[in-house]
């Protein structure tokens, strides 16, 4: 039988909040006048990205990349505005959702991210939803963000970071994440890991998440 309830750990993009990744990257290569739909963004630019999502290259710094590469006229407010183009929204259904969900479960979020992305989503809650920033992350009794940690998925240190701050067993963590990568890294440090599809809304599939944890203990 079981007795312990499993620490549910969000991932926050494309779980939590809506995002479509392929915005920024149509809006950054539009701004630096560059063709990368068939090459993808190159990697010098994606590692200013890891950098930047690690808090190793601050905000100043990774926009003056852009302009010093690509066109020193290049207007700040441009590049936040591209760079911030693939979040979209978190629906208002989620912060219900979470709530009763925190009613259960210990929940915690675990998302790499930086400042100028969180800056978007704490205006986005204030504009959009009349929430504070602390009252969105009081949905979770633990918020993790990368860019804060100086760690990244899907960097196991992340993981063992979390879980020891959590002081929970790794069996007893459901971890979901929409990066194939991520889970298996989870995975890998004996955490219950779910690929979730953006397609599909949290809301409807994480009973089933729950449940093929349950499932699995069970057969152990």
């Amino acid at each position: 039988m079981i007795t312990n309830r499993p620490y549910i750990i969000f991932d926050f993009g494309n779980v939590l909040l809506d995002i479509d990744y392929r915005l920024t990257f149509k809006a950054l290569s539009k701004l630096c006048d560059r063709d990368w739909r068939e090459s993808g963004i190159p990697p010098h630019i994606l590692q200013w990205m890891r950098d930047l999502e690690t808090g190793k290259m601050r905000t100043e710094t990774f926009l003056w990349h852009f302009q010093f590469h690509f066109n020193a006229n290049l207007n700040p407010r441009d590049i936040i505005k591209a760079w911030n183009a693939l979040l979209i929204k978190i629906p208002k259904s989620r912060f219900k959702f979470l709530q009763e969900l925190k009613k259960t479960y210990k929940l915690a979020l675990l998302s790499n991210t930086n400042q100028v992305h969180l800056d978007w989503v704490y205006r986005h809650l204030r504009k959009e939803h009349d929430l504070e920033p602390e009252e969105f992350e009081s949905c979770f009794d633990k918020v993790y963000y990368s860019h804060n940690l100086g760690l990244r998925k899907p960097e196991q240190e992340i993981y063992f970071k979390v879980q020891k701050e959590l002081n929970v067993d790794a069996s007893h963590i459901i971890f979901i994440d929409d990066m194939i990568d991520n889970i298996e890294a989870a995975k890998k440090c004996g955490w219950y890991g779910i690929h979730h599809d953006p397609k599909n809304d949290i809301e409807m599939h994480l009973e089933t998440y729950i449940q093929s944890w349950r499932d699995q203990k069970v057969n152990e």
